[in-house]
């Protein structure tokens, strides 16, 4: 691609990032640094779950946004301007402050942990019935580092299962998540 090509790819790219942004509608109240929203969104970057986002756990986002063709030197400015502790990632104090520099809204960051718990119902739905059975309810809990007893798993599945079906559906399992972070 000659460096024309290049600049108006990263341009479109720019454009789906502000697009994206400007479909969140900004909220007048911006977090505090305890939100939980703003915490959930930290997670859905932080892939590795070691409590920073790399430049790499960055890209990797935005690129599952629709965000394609990003520049390194974009992310390294991001991950400059906010890093504030010099370690060359963003922690989750540093990421708080950015979203509420950049007025991302509530709304875009409940999408994000939305479609993460989505991805995870998916994946933990082994025979792709779009429900979770109690051994599957197992496999998620245990993937959470957890060991689950049968009492628990039979009490979560009373309490999650609102349509008393006997399973979990994927808006169940959307309560589950949240009410275990």
């Amino acid at each position: 691609m000659d460096p024309r090509g290049r600049k108006k790819a990263r341009t479109q790219a720019l454009g789906q990032a502000s697009a994206i942004l400007e479909k969140a509608p900004n909220s007048a109240e911006m977090y505090s640094p305890d939100s939980s929203i703003a915490e959930e969104g930290f997670h859905v970057f932080d892939l590795d779950k070691n409590g920073s986002i790399t430049k790499k756990e960055l890209m990797s986002t935005l690129k599952t946004l629709g965000i394609q063709d990003i520049r390194e030197e974009d992310l390294q400015r991001i991950i400059s301007e906010n890093d504030k502790d010099d370690n060359g990632t963003i922690e989750i104090h540093e990421f708080i402050s950015m979203v509420a520099q950049a007025g991302i809204s509530e709304i875009f960051l409940q999408q994000l942990v939305y479609e993460e718990i989505a991805e995870a119902f998916h994946a933990f739905d082994k025979n792709k019935d779009g429900n979770l059975s109690e051994d599957e309810l197992i496999l998620v809990l245990q993937s959470l580092g957890m060991n689950p007893t049968e009492r628990l798993v039979k009490e979560m599945m009373e309490e999650a299962d609102i349509d008393h079906d006997g399973f979990i559906n994927h808006i169940e399992f959307q309560r589950i998540m949240r009410a275990l972070k």
